[in-house]
């Protein structure tokens, strides 16, 4: 017996359905680093310009006399 596919209302075979689930989560996986990525991202851009403006306020308070 096969399954209705939701799509066409036609019958698909078990390894359809197996090759479909396969894409379906291949897509999701996907997606969900794409995500993961792109929030470590901007992560990453902000520790490194924070570290910036700590490294500037650090020189420019070592070069004006400020010391231990």
């Amino acid at each position: 017996f096969g399954a209705v596919s939701i799509f066409r209302g036609t019958v698909m075979s078990h390894d359809d359905q197996k090759e479909l689930m396969k894409e379906a989560f291949r897509e999701a996986a996907k997606e969900f680093m794409q995500d993961q990525m792109a929030k470590f991202g901007r992560w990453s851009l902000h520790t490194i310009a924070a570290a910036g403006v700590v490294a500037l306020l650090y020189f420019i308070l070592q070069m004006s006399g400020w010391h231990r």
